[in-house]
């Protein structure tokens, strides 16, 4: 029995007008949820928009910060030498906010004179410096600096070598966290070394005695220092004297904002009340460096401007490797080092 033909045409119709699978845009910027956005409700996030160094997946590739880093690119600005086209320092920055790699542009024209590779080791609390020179032939290393703390996070051992020579610094500090001992070896001259140790004066609440002394192959000269802080370590004012006698021949001012970063800093070489260098910083809500300026003559005058901007680069992993394979030197705190730093 055939179906009459009105049947087939309300068939027909019927097919027609199915609803086909709904497309929603409800964050208007042209990309429909599904393989093309993976966050409808926030428009910045769709396949081909550019990552922005957060844990949010900016074009839905399921890598975050895959090809994307911080970098604070530093712009002097002096009498003697204007700002120039490019940054004069960029700092490079890995995903967990650590110092990646240093690009050195002395005179902002774009050309990389010199460059500082980081090498972290967080489980031995250990950070190695390289810094190589730019040459025409190949990339030179021109001096190696090392870190090591302790797990407080202070600073313990700090070696520097370049060349044939190498300084050696090593610090205590009591339960309270704050420094007792320092002593400092170069390899310049041999026996040589400067040591200091440091009582502090808890009954008076904010002033501490240094009692540093001094050996250069030459009789020891002792020297006096008297601290002032306030109690939270938020600022420290010190001043130095030889042994025995009643003027001040350096007095240094430092002020560190509630986040630890230091905001100010002002030196008075010759003890006379005077400061003869001043240095400011600020930085943002969130802690980063945005300027800094120094007056180095003390008349007031901030003569140099350096400008930092952040930014959220993309460039390839394999941007960061180094000329060489890079190896933290055999140290010893307590003596020596091997000649040998890669």
């Amino acid at each position: 029995m055939r179906a009459p033909a009105s049947f087939l045409v309300l068939l027909a119709l019927t097919a027609c007008t199915e609803p086909g699978p709904t497309v929603t845009d409800e964050d208007g910027d042209g990309f429909a949820l599904g393989d093309d956005d993976c966050d409808d409700a926030d428009p910045l996030t769709h396949v081909g928009a550019p990552e922005d160094c957060t844990e949010v997946d900016r074009n839905c590739d399921g890598d975050p910060l895959g090809g994307v880093w911080w970098a604070r690119e530093d712009v002097a600005d002096t009498p003697e030498q204007p700002a120039g086209e490019a940054p004069n320092l960029v700092r490079w920055f890995d995903h967990e906010g650590r110092p990646l790699m240093d690009e050195h542009d002395r005179n902002g024209n774009g050309l990389l004179e010199n460059a500082t590779w980081y090498v972290h080791q967080p489980e031995e609390m250990r950070t190695t410096l390289f810094n190589f020179r730019f040459e025409e032939e190949a990339p030179r290393l021109k001096w190696v600096q090392l870190h090591q703390l302790d797990e407080q996070g202070n600073e313990v051992f700090r070696y520097r070598g370049e060349g044939d020579t190498n300084i050696r610094n090593t610090w205590r500090y009591d339960d309270l966290d704050r420094p007792i001992y320092q002593r400092i070896v170069s390899s310049e001259v041999e026996g040589a070394f400067t040591q200091s140790h440091t009582t502090y004066d808890d009954g008076a609440g904010s002033s501490t005695t240094d009692t540093t002394i001094v050996r250069l192959g030459a009789p020891n000269v002792e020297l006096e220092r008297q601290t002032i802080h306030d109690a939270a370590w938020r600022s420290l004012s010190h001043r130095d004297r030889v042994a025995g006698t009643g003027a001040w021949s350096r007095i240094e001012e430092m002020v560190w904002n509630e986040h630890g970063e230091m905001t100010r800093h002002l030196i008075d070489v010759d003890g006379d009340d005077s400061p003869d260098e001043r240095h400011r910083w600020s930085y943002d809500d969130d802690g980063r460096l945005l300027e800094a300026r120094h007056d180095m003559d003390g008349d007031e005058v901030f003569e140099e401007v350096v400008t930092s901007t952040w930014v959220c680069r993309e460039v390839p992993d394999d941007y960061f490797e180094p000329p060489v394979e890079l190896t933290p030197p055999d140290v010893d705190p307590t003596g020596g080092a091997s000649d040998t730093a890669l």
